[in-house]
């Protein structure tokens, strides 16, 4: 069973984001040199002292509010068991190779200990003994985002993580209509790390979750394909996924744009980290024809 370290303050105080970025310095010197695949070079923009993990994982937002989630649908209203912990703990994290160390740190406003000790227990329930785990008390504000991104991006460059083994995953969405604020407070998040993440070798590697839509409830997508690739064909992915759902055909795929869009969305609930594309090609469900044009 994994050890979790805990950043929480009192009811009184918040934990400052100094306090927050010693933590999770920390988190990475002392696992330095136990990850397998710390000496393989060339995704990272330096090469620091050896990678302490295989794959970084971070969630924000991702915490666990109620057991249940209502989905209006127009034949009902269909309940589903939240899927918070696979937001703070995706299924593709589990049943890692017993040598292949990783790094999962979950930031969110849990508001109090109670929450923070349920969600504490949700992760406790899958994480394995290779698996370093912090768990942050925080609510971003524009400055500590900066400075949280930016630090993560240093200790990914220190230590040489490569690109394709971290993962920035935010989860931040309102399930009822958003005030001002909330709605502000929710664009610019995932916008602020982007900023920093371009022009680096980490550029494609924050992810946003789609929300509470019932077909892409355990669905994320590559942010820095939002505009281009993934909002245009927004609608169309939540239809493709209902009636794949529903059919049992093999589904040809036309289109290089929709074929793109497939592969930068991503199932935080199946085994394995590959893209929807990879998933529904290995499987047989669908038959992208090679050579498409735009």
């Amino acid at each position: 069973m994994a050890q979790i370290k805990c950043v929480y303050g009192d009811s009184s105080s918040s934990i400052s984001i100094g306090v927050i970025l010693t933590e999770v310095g920390r988190l990475f010197s002392e696992g330095e040199g136990g990850g397998e695949g710390g000496s393989e070079r060339g995704s990272g923009e330096e090469s620091g002292g050896a990678s302490p993990f295989d794959f970084v994982y971070v969630s924000i937002g991702g915490k666990w509010n109620e057991a249940q989630v209502q989905f209006p649908m127009p034949d009902r209203v269909r309940n589903i068991n939240t899927n918070a912990q696979l937001q703070m703990y995706p299924q593709f994290l589990r049943k890692r190779p017993e040598g292949e160390k990783i790094c999962v740190i979950v930031i969110d406003d849990f508001r109090n200990k109670e929450s923070f000790e349920k969600n504490r227990r949700c992760i406790q329930q899958v994480a394995e003994e290779n698996a370093s785990v912090i768990m942050i008390d925080h609510a971003f504000v524009r400055s500590s985002l900066v400075s949280f991104t930016t630090y993560l991006l240093d200790l990914f460059r220190k230590y040489a993580i490569q690109a394709n083994r971290c993962m920035i995953c935010n989860y931040v969405k309102h399930r009822n209509m958003a005030n001002a604020i909330e709605a502000r407070a929710e664009a610019l998040i995932p916008k602020i790390i982007q900023e920093l993440l371009d022009q680096t070798a980490y550029e494609t590697c924050l992810y946003e979750w789609f929300g509470y839509r019932y077909h892409l409830y355990n669905i994320v997508y590559n942010y820095r394909y939002a505009c281009s690739v993934i909002h245009p064909f927004y609608y169309e992915l939540e239809d493709f996924i209902r009636y794949k759902l529903n059919g049992q055909e093999v589904i040809v795929i036309q289109e290089k744009q929709f074929a793109d869009m497939l592969a930068n969305v991503y199932d935080i609930s199946v085994g394995r980290l590959q893209s929807l594309k990879e998933y529904l090609v290995g499987r047989g469900f669908i038959h992208v024809v090679e050579g498409l044009m735009e």
